[in-house]
């Protein structure tokens, strides 16, 4: 109170800093803000005269406070993992081992999610189909082709990530899995600032990681540029066991093959964002990043093909690679805000990737006598050189807008149009008679061109102060076509889809800073144009790679409901998903005895996932944080010779120790494991990782050290078992095992983080002219 000085009320602002204060006795008061690292703001004395009377503040910016200590003493009792009403969000920045760490390894360690090494993509509690942003903005990629880009990118500049899997109607309603949204870091307040980090590492090659951040306001401007540089020479082993009636190379087979890679991946990031205040209410910037990789790899293959009883066939392969990816992402934005007709955004994206990926083979296929097997014919032909180039463009434009109609209601509403481009071509030639011949069948080039329209508009109401209602619908129109063809390719029909996905969230708080969440929502998984097309690519003499025209869009609705509490918290989800798309199926196709590899529906997939999150302080030195996710799930394969379905329990875990020690010194140990899942018919064994790091801080602003041991254990194995639910066709029944690097040694690495710069303290800026802030005073 303004007479006293004494604290009437305390609240805490959200994510986006807004905060409301009611409740108070009619009188004169003032309103303090504070927060660490800035100047206390406060507001001239005003005279309260109770419900309905309001004071609305207007937008207040905190100036950055710079401050020489002798010594820091922070207490953070904050968790590392937040519960929303859309999901999950996870603060890297409060694990040692993000230093170090790729973006892709810290998404391992996250709550809910699985790499799938068998098939190259993402699962968000045991289901695909996920979509992966970037600062907002949706990678346009394949699945593996976002786990190649994520396996490269520093997490160094990771502010957050986001786990949506109940994501509201502003959002895409693209992914059945739900959304992952990488937020970077941003450094907040006036001044220059930098911040610089070095890791080297090896394992059974060497590891470099190197990255720099600058941030620089004055005035209306803001600049922000970070660069990172990655050296991953890596290594991986895949052991197969094969069983098999293929009619032609015999009948009853058996096969041996085992496989060793050695890659060695480089990539540069770097990014570039220009902000400036056009007036007291609008912002305009622009946001630039570009990737660049190249990852050359060498495969070394030798397999015996056995035939049954006696007879045996001999291979030998060494395949090079040189796999190289540019894409550039850029944001163009304008945003404008005002008390009394809210707040609207207009942005426009441009992403553009493009893929080469050419490799040459030298093999050779004997039988006992070591004589050459099969004709000399392109098929059996020792030297074999492919080719393969990808180019995706993506145009998208957007406009969101948001107003508050009263205290109680607010409304959000937007459009989105994009447009996307692809355009791939691949093909395999032979050495026959010292000329390079063109493989039968092996030459593929495609187009496609796909169109997005989306609506949304969504309603939130506080009919009291601790409970939010919110209703809203999306509407999407999509269609896509061929766009030209070639080779052995049939296009695939030309789709159009138009749906409405409509989105419940009920948020409501309860006493000691509990909130309960509950929401529904529809979302959709699209296939692909690759998925469609039937395209032919061969795998070996017995088996072909192709789309499918036939394949249908997954459509997934789901119930959740959550509690959290000062960090902990709880939720389940109910998952209902019909023609979930699953890929790399095996099955008959139109030539008799060719295996045919393609993306094929499940029948229907439901499940039942609890995720838990406890933040546990022993004392104020030593700390866990213990996660998870898992229940019960069910599928049903339909695409198989005998139909089938199976149930099983699906979970993945995590826990870390946080140690911390006088002398600035500190240390984490972190696991996970990710329980068996399948994919349609194929089971993944479970598997996990153990990690730890110690860390010292350095006197006088000096840096930070780190040593980082990744895969203490060597347990990052996968045994994949084709055949595992019902019988395949022909009756294959394969044992597959990836082993990663750390299964010969564990990763080790030593980092150095500094920061540069400092922050200049300013006077607060006073608060509007009070006959603007009268100006402002609404009854409710």
């Amino acid at each position: 109170m303004a007479d006293s000085g004494s604290i009437v009320k305390a609240v805490q602002s959200n994510d986006s800093g807004d905060f409301r204060i009611s409740g108070m006795d009619s009188g004169s008061y003032f309103v303090k803000i504070s927060s660490i690292g800035y100047v206390t703001w406060k507001s001239p004395v005003f005279n309260w005269k109770g419900a309905p009377f309001s004071v609305a503040l207007g937008e207040i910016e905190l100036q950055a406070g710079e401050q020489l200590l002798s010594a820091v003493s922070v207490k953070a009792p904050a968790s590392m993992i937040r519960q929303t009403g859309e999901g999950l969000v996870i603060d890297p920045t409060k694990s040692l081992l993000t230093t170090g760490s790729t973006i892709l390894q810290v998404l391992e360690r996250s709550s809910g999610i699985s790499i799938d090494y068998q098939n190259n993509s993402i699962t968000v509690n045991g289901k695909q189909g996920v979509q992966v942003m970037l600062d907002g903005r949706l990678l346009m990629l394949s699945p593996e082709q976002v786990l190649r880009l994520l396996s490269g990118m520093n997490a160094e500049n990771l502010e957050k990530i986001e786990i949506l899997s109940t994501p509201g109607v502003k959002y895409d309603a693209e992914g059945s899995a739900g959304i992952i949204n990488i937020v970077s870091r941003k450094q907040r307040g006036r001044g220059t600032l930098a911040n610089v980090s070095l890791t080297a590492g090896y394992g059974r090659g060497e590891k470099v990681l190197a990255g720099v951040q600058l941030t620089h306001h004055k005035g209306r401007f803001r600049l922000n540029g970070n660069y990172s540089y990655s050296l991953d020479h890596t290594y991986s082993d895949i052991d197969i066991q094969s069983g098999q009636l293929m009619p032609l190379l015999g009948g009853a087979l058996a096969v041996t093959s085992v496989s060793a890679a050695n890659r060695r991946q480089q990539q540069h990031d770097a990014g570039l964002g220009m902000e400036m205040d056009l007036d007291s209410r609008t912002k305009a910037g622009i946001q630039m990043n570009l990737n660049s990789s190249l990852g050359p790899m060498h495969t070394e293959t030798i397999a015996t093909y056995t035939v049954l009883p006696d007879s045996s066939l001999y291979f030998r392969g060494n395949i090079d690679s040189r796999n190289r990816w540019n894409n550039l992402l850029s944001t163009l934005y304008l945003e404008k805000q005002s008390v009394k007709k809210g707040k609207w955004r207009l942005g426009v994206d441009f992403l553009s990737f493009r893929n080469t990926n050419p490799n040459t083979v030298n093999s050779s296929f004997l039988n006992e006598a070591g004589e050459k097997a099969g004709g000399n014919d392109s098929l059996f032909s020792p030297w074999q050189r492919g080719y393969a180039e990808t180019r995706i463009n993506v145009a998208v434009g957007k406009l969101d807008y948001e107003r508050p109609l009263s205290g109680t209601w607010k409304i959000e509403s937007g459009l989105k149009a994009s447009v996307t481009r692809v355009n791939s071509s691949a093909g395999i030639e032979s050495l026959v008679d010292d000329v390079w011949i063109d493989r039968t069948g092996a030459a593929t080039e495609t187009g496609m061109r796909e169109a997005i329209l989306a609506a949304y508009a969504n309603a939130t109401v506080k009919p009291v102060t601790n409970l939010s209602i919110s209703l809203g619908l999306r509407y999407e129109y999509s269609m896509m076509e061929p766009v030209g063809k070639s080779g052995n390719v049939q296009a695939a029909p030309v789709r159009r889809l138009g749906a409405l996905f409509p989105a419940f969230f009920l948020n409501r708080q309860t006493g000691a800073g509990g909130e309960w969440q509950l929401s529904f929502t529809k979302r959709i998984s699209r296939p692909s144009y690759n998925d469609l097309a039937t395209y032919v690519v061969y795998s070996d003499p017995t088996a072909v790679f192709t789309g499918n025209p036939f394949l249908q869009p997954a459509i997934l609705y789901n119930f959740r409901i959550g509690y959290s509490q000062k960090g902990y918290s709880l939720s389940m989800v109910l998952s209902d998903e019909k023609n979930a798309i699953i890929r790399y199926q095996l099955g008959y196709g139109p030539v008799e005895g060719l295996l045919y590899v393609a993306p094929r529906n499940l029948g229907g997939r439901k499940s039942i996932d609890l995720t838990l999150s406890l933040p546990i302080a022993i004392t104020e030195w030593w700390k866990l944080q213990i996660g998870g996710s898992g229940g019960p799930r069910k599928f049903e394969l339909t695409h198989t010779p005998l139909p089938a379905a199976t149930t099983y329990f699906g979970f993945t875990a995590n826990a870390s120790i946080d140690l911390r020690f006088p002398k600035a010194y500190g240390m984490e140990i972190s696991g996970w494991y990710s329980g068996s899942s399948y994919n349609g018919n194929v089971m993944n064994k479970g598997f996990g990782s153990l990690n730890a790091a110690i860390k010292k801080v350095l006197d006088k602003n000096r840096g930070t050290l780190q040593l980082t041991a990744n895969d203490l254990l060597r347990s990052i194995r996968v045994y994949n078992y084709y055949g595992a639910v019902t019988p395949e066709v022909f009756s294959i029944k394969n044992e597959v095992i990836y082993k990663a690097e750390s299964t010969r040694f564990p990763i080790i690495k030593l980092s150095y983080t500094r920061t540069f710069g400092s922050l200049v303290k300013k006077k607060a800026e006073q608060v509007p002219d009070r006959k603007e802030e009268e100006s402002r005073v609404r009854k409710e």
